[in-house]
């Protein structure tokens, strides 16, 4: 019977009819967002590790409970499908479906803890392996780094980008010494 109510309240909430509207998963991790660290903090707290998972939290709230900051951005969010909101705080991108690996490099490169950079970097590149193995395709197929990073529509995300493609492509800092693959034609271009 509670198996039934809950199976119920998930097929009813509007958040992940939404998220799937978008092509957001419901198992994309919370730790890849760009949520505030009070509201990452609260998620952790209440045991939310993936969207999904805040969605249904967020249906079983009471409208009488009061949130703010980055919680109510992301609840409103969702709720109204609100995409430049959600670019905000996810590796979205408005007018296009489900979270990206180039959005998701600009948004780590704000975490300013050199550590827990580095780990939410390795974090994205496993989730995002198979954009990861499509950018290398098309890298070595001849299509320069620019034209990848032109869906971002920003010139200073798209250097972000190649920065932390630069630093982080194969799960650490970039050995200088290193000119195969991807980061030896990063580096390459980067001297151009």
């Amino acid at each position: 019977m509670v198996e039934q109510t809950q199976a119920s309240a998930q097929k009813d909430n509007q958040m992940l009819k939404n998220m799937a509207k978008l092509g957001i998963p419901e198992n994309f991790p919370i730790g890849l967002t760009a949520l505030d660290a009070g509201t990452v903090e609260f998620c952790s707290m209440e045991s939310l590790s993936t969207l999904g998972e805040f969605a249904f939290f967020a249906q079983g709230m009471s409208q009488n409970v009061i949130v703010g900051g980055d919680f109510r951005k992301l609840l409103n969010a969702l709720s109204h499908i609100d995409e430049k909101a959600l670019a905000e705080l996810l590796p979205f991108r408005p007018g296009a479906t489900g979270p990206h690996l180039l959005e998701c490099l600009v948004q780590t490169a704000r975490v300013t803890e050199p550590a827990a950079q580095a780990e939410k970097a390795a974090k994205a590149f496993a989730w995002f392996k198979d954009e990861h193995a499509a950018l290398q395709r098309a890298l070595a197929a001849g299509t320069s780094l620019s034209r990848l990073l032109m869906v971002l529509g920003n010139p200073t995300a798209e250097s972000t980008a190649a920065e932390m493609l630069k630093a982080y492509a194969k799960g650490g800092p970039v050995n200088d010494k290193s000119k195969s693959g991807l980061l030896g034609f990063l580096g390459r271009w980067f001297r151009k």
